[in-house]
């Protein structure tokens, strides 16, 4: 899985064609690479998880207490609000979730 998290502006909306590029071999595989910086490494997922949602005013979006539920709708979250966008792999766009909203297709 590979997806870009995005900048934001001064108003705290994401910026298109910026920000850092994630991978993982699941959706917390990401969350764990986006919390490795020295103010979040200590948290555990799902509080990372709550702590980003409620940085960008995304408050109502419920996180189960598992964490690989929990990254799924986080990092589905990040994607349908604008903030994160999914990655090509080659000619196709990568599956983020075995019944999320992509599927693999050619482009």
């Amino acid at each position: 899985m590979f997806i870009r998290v995005h900048d934001t502006n001064l108003e705290g909306r994401p910026v298109p064609n910026s920000g850092c590029d994630y991978t993982g071999e699941n959706a917390l595989g990401i969350v764990t690479a986006m919390q490795m910086n020295p103010f979040n490494a200590s948290l555990k997922p799902t509080d990372y998880m709550r702590k980003t949602l409620d940085r960008i005013s995304m408050q109502n979006v419920i996180l189960p207490s598992d964490p690989n539920a929990a990254a799924e709708i986080f990092i589905q979250a990040l994607i349908d609000s604008g903030f994160a966008t999914v990655q090509l792999d080659g000619n196709n766009l990568l599956k983020v979730f075995g019944s999320g909203s992509f599927r693999e297709e050619a482009q």
